[in-house]
């Protein structure tokens, strides 16, 4: 059960209580609480809950409008065999609200509407709480055409974060304005003209974490991405163009203060990278525009690479692995700072590049892979590599400490990739296997055996080593 779960239960446990309290003779404790202690236990619940309950007596009549949420979700709030609509609900919300004397502000307000979306209602809504001191504004619309976007929105004066998904058209006007703004999130957004995202981002002064979704469509032509802010430390940018025979998009990224950057979707040919030097950890899962990877592509991909091999910490996904394999050489940059390396949706390894990037890292002390089902590609295909003369690198002689696979399957190359770390890890201190969460429990205690075989059987550089598979330990 996550945390949040937790808490909605526990909360409702409490109304429960309240309910039995109000319909019998003892006193209703919980609702001589504060008033700030009543709405935290309404926040955690779900709008359409904490409405409801406003009949439990006169003294939660109004309480619900002091919590400074308003999650308006489609499916949490239509009610069809009631006649109901989502604009229905929605509304009532706002008119008892507003019939309350002197509500509590808005700090966050949430709009999830994916299907049959009124342009007209969404924009009434907004315009209705931004003059109130909002601070979140989080839209997830769905709809045939395009809208236009809230005017009032570009002069907040009070907005923290900002989170934009669906089929909205951006188009700042040239003196926006987002004093206070930090978060930015925009996915799948169109964007008006070329200096769309420039404007909005040059609105924003103290900007602190970016998230771009662009996703390239057939009347988008060519695309730039370009993202000069100084205050920037953590940057999301996912780019995908599935119509590249007639359009493109070019990144151009200068943050100095960034930290923290992913990048995901399309290898393009013309990335700019600059002012990174305090860049600390760096995720990459590139694809191939054909699917199909080349030298060129990898040489790409490490020019991407090379000004960022300062970073403390990388993460590579499988298919930017595959790619980077068909260009090993001294044009690769050595990763003297790496402290960090993590493999993702690795289901079939490449041993050779594994140990080559190893040897790319001389002071490398954590280790982690982490496979999931669903981003395997292809047939696995035997490596040939994992019995050859190993020349061990550096950081597995003298720095490695800590392994962690995540998703383990128990199959013949994960086995492999074991023995081959627990044969030339001197100083690995701890290794820890995290079986697939998909796995029946014989299969799990079939892995298990197979894992303490190997365990017992073969030679061990390290021998303080503690080897975990899930929470059981095996040495």
């Amino acid at each position: 059960m996550s945390q949040r779960n937790a808490r909605t239960k526990s909360c409702k446990s409490c109304l429960s209580s309240a309910r039995q309290n109000a319909s019998t003779a003892d006193p209703d404790i919980i609702s001589t609480l504060p008033d700030s202690l009543l709405t935290h236990i309404l926040s955690h619940l779900s709008i359409r809950e904490s409405v409801a309950t406003s009949i439990l007596s006169s003294r939660w009549r109004t309480l619900w409008t002091l919590v400074p949420q308003l999650h308006l979700i489609e499916t949490d709030l239509n009610r069809p065999n009631l006649n109901l609509s989502f604009v229905d609900i929605v509304s009532r919300i706002w008119t008892l609200r507003n019939a309350i004397p002197n509500p509590m502000p808005l700090h966050t307000l949430s709009i999830v509407w994916l299907t049959h979306c009124h342009p007209f209602y969404v924009d009434t809504w907004v315009r209705a709480a931004i003059p109130h001191g909002l601070k979140e504004l989080c839209l997830n619309i769905c709809n045939d055409t395009l809208l236009d976007f809230p005017r009032s929105v570009f002069f907040s004066t009070t907005l923290v974060a900002l989170k934009l998904a669906g089929n909205f058209s951006l188009n700042p006007p040239s003196d926006a304005r987002f004093p206070s703004l930090r978060i930015l999130h925009l996915a799948l957004l169109n964007y008006a003209n070329s200096e769309s995202l420039s404007a909005i981002l040059t609105a924003c002064p103290v900007l602190q974490d970016l998230c771009l979704y662009v996703f390239l469509r057939k009347d988008q032509g060519n695309f730039n991405i370009v993202v000069q802010v100084p205050t920037l430390k953590r940057m999301y940018l996912c780019c995908f163009n599935y119509n590249f025979q007639s359009s493109s998009f070019k990144v151009h990224i200068n943050t100095p203060a960034l930290e923290y950057l992913i990048f995901k979707g399309h290898l393009v040919e013309d990335v700019v990278l600059e002012n990174l030097s305090h860049l600390v950890a760096l995720v990459l899962q590139v694809e191939i525009v054909n699917g199909v990877s080349t030298e060129d592509d990898a040489k790409r991909v490490w020019d991407l690479i090379r000004p960022l091999a300062h970073v403390k910490s990388l993460s590579l996904s499988t298919k930017t692995t595959e790619i980077l394999c068909h260009a090993f050489g001294d044009n690769v940059p050595m990763f003297h700072n790496l402290f960090s390396l993590k493999f993702n949706g690795c289901l079939y390894f490449e041993w050779h590049a594994i140990r080559f990037l190893l040897g790319r890292a001389p002071k490398l002390q954590i280790l982690a892979f982490e496979s999931c089902p669903e981003h395997s590609y292809g047939q696995p295909t035997p490596d040939t590599s994992w019995e050859e003369p190993l020349d061990v690198p550096e950081c597995l002689s003298s720095h490695l400490t800590t392994c962690h696979y995540k998703g383990f399957l128990g199959d013949k190359d994960e086995m492999q990739l074991v023995r081959q770390i627990l044969k030339v890890a001197r100083v690995l201190k701890t290794l820890k296997i995290t079986v697939d969460g998909h796995l029946e429990s014989e299969e799990k205690l079939r892995v298990c055996e197979a894992l303490s075989t190997i365990v017992q059987k073969f030679p061990k550089s390290s021998q303080t080593c503690e080897i975990a598979f899930d929470e059981r330990a095996l040495l």
